[in-house]
């Protein structure tokens, strides 16, 4: 039937291609095995499966770049350390610090929207869990099937692990420019201290 869920298989790995989802219309028409099954080359599937952790993985190198954070010019190098500049310093000091308020910016931004999301996502699985009275099963698969089955809540569940992703990496990016801020802060330090000739 065209509105039920067609299972899929490459021989490696299976998937569902739900009614809505773009592959779906894809697969309608295909020929499917004695269970129903309808078997693909993996190629294929790459191309129609939708969303996997390595497009997630794609957005976040596609945020971070958008970012634009000079690294080679944030990094206090040998040639800095021989350098009798304080100016220097103190400029590289300034772009560090312009760019961590950029990154806090975007954390506070991404943080807050997880945070709702994760909250709306909890409330209508946590509503639908609890009118299947009859299904005493464990609580992960069943409210993956929820979530499975209903695409707004797969987008939201997939903005999450997205989300969380960028989340780790802004950390990281804030840790770096941390590091950078704190060498370049005791260079100038010490360059102030030196004696003046």
């Amino acid at each position: 039937m065209p509105d039920e869920p067609i299972l899929v298989t490459d021989s490696i790995e299976s998937w569902v291609a739900y009614p809505g989802d773009s592959p779906y219309k894809l697969m309608a028409d295909m020929p499917r095995d004695e269970e129903g099954v309808v078997h693909v080359d993996p190629s294929f599937l790459a191309k129609v499966k939708g969303w996997w952790y390595d497009k997630a993985a794609d957005k976040v190198t596609e945020h971070l770049a958008a970012l634009a954070v000079p690294w080679d010019d944030l990094q206090v190098t040998e040639a800095d350390l021989n350098s009798s500049s304080t100016d220097l310093l103190s400029g590289k000091l300034a772009k560090i610090g312009y760019y961590m308020s950029v990154v806090c910016r975007e954390q506070a931004t991404l943080e807050s929207r997880l945070t709702m999301a994760k909250s709306a996502l909890d409330q209508v699985v946590g509503k639908l869990l609890a009118q299947q009275v009859n299904d005493k099963g464990p609580l992960g698969p069943r409210s993956a099937l929820i979530i499975s089955q209903d695409k707004r809540l797969r987008n939201t569940k997939i903005e999450i692990m997205e989300s969380d992703g960028y989340k780790h990496a802004l950390d990281k990016v804030f840790d770096a420019l941390d590091i950078n801020w704190k060498t370049a802060s005791r260079v100038l330090s010490a360059r102030l201290k030196e004696p003046l000739e």
